[in-house]
């Protein structure tokens, strides 16, 4: 038989027509009428050139040819391969083994992937993830060959080749020593040192920006890589910084927190997948979980 012009079904009823040796029996485990049966096992017979299956001696049922007998083992096993790789799609969170890599900053790790992170090690036992810093340039083709599986972070990263999903709006603080006393107001916010995250060392940002339409300025003291630094070195300085508010109010240690004296717009986090996985069970189940679990936390 040629494989080219397989027909998958007509497979499956020569496997369930080997296994019942009766035309009448496999007709009704396939849910066909007898005359159908008989016609597939009528084009079997001509596809292999071989009878397959004989009337018993006994008038009860059939028995397999030599051609037959030698087809039947290998043909169960190819089927249940090829059901194994179908349904090897499906995902299952309880059971299942696998690894997320997930891109994200410390800033969206305690947004975003914390409470996904709780919700995997209650129900996932089997699900492992590995958290790495976004490298934003290379975002898209790591994702493209496997090597990400999820963006977390600011929208306005987010690749256009890239699937994505909001998840929250946020906005800026400023952050400082819990005992500081003095109200926060533009010529505190300018006079003090400021401490500002950029993993590149710029001492610069879109908060300069903002300030140079007020023509206003302040002093960038220190850069730090982190979110976490930042709050580390505010918390025992005279220096503040500004920082997602989401982020503030994740810390296990204590700041003085205020709005910012002057207007900057909010941002939003996303999500974001590549094209490529967007159907796939596993992915689909990690995006829902880590949404739910999101609204689960903020309604706690």
């Amino acid at each position: 038989m040629d494989m080219k012009r397989a027909d998958i079904g007509l497979l499956l009823s020569l496997d369930v027509l080997l296994d019942e040796q009766h035309v009448s029996r496999a007709a009704h485990r396939l849910n066909l009428s007898q005359s159908a049966m008989s016609s597939q096992l009528a084009r079997l017979r001509t596809r292999f050139g071989d009878p397959l299956l004989m009337p018993s001696g006994n008038g009860r049922g059939m028995v397999l040819t030599p051609r037959a007998e030698a087809l039947q083992g290998p043909l169960r096993a190819a089927l249940q391969a090829l059901n194994d790789a179908i349904a090897a799609n499906a995902f299952d969170p309880q059971h299942d083994a696998r690894t997320f890599t997930i891109a994200a900053n410390d800033n969206a790790f305690s947004a975003l992937v914390r409470p996904l992170a709780q919700a995997v090690l209650r129900e996932a036992p089997g699900i492992r993830l590995r958290c790495i810093a976004p490298d934003y340039a290379d975002m898209a083709p790591r994702m493209e060959r496997g090597e990400v599986d999820i963006y977390l972070g600011a929208a306005r990263m987010v690749a256009p080749s890239l699937k994505q999903r909001l998840l929250l709006r946020d906005d800026f603080c400023v952050a400082r020593r819990h005992d500081d006393p003095a109200p926060m107001d533009m010529a505190v916010y300018t006079s003090r040192p400021h401490v500002l995250i950029s993993p590149a060392g710029q001492f610069s940002s879109i908060i300069d920006d903002a300030l140079a339409e007020l023509q206003k300025k302040r002093r960038v003291a220190m850069t730090v890589a982190t979110y976490t630094q930042a709050a580390s070195m505010v918390a025992s300085s005279d220096a503040v910084a500004t920082l997602p508010s989401a982020f503030l109010r994740s810390l296990g240690f204590s700041l003085r927190i205020d709005s910012l004296p002057f207007a900057l717009d909010a941002f939003d986090y996303a999500m974001a997948w590549h094209p490529r996985v967007h159907h796939d069970p596993a992915h689909r189940w990690l995006r829902e979980r880590l949404f739910a679990g999101l609204h689960d936390d903020s309604d706690a």
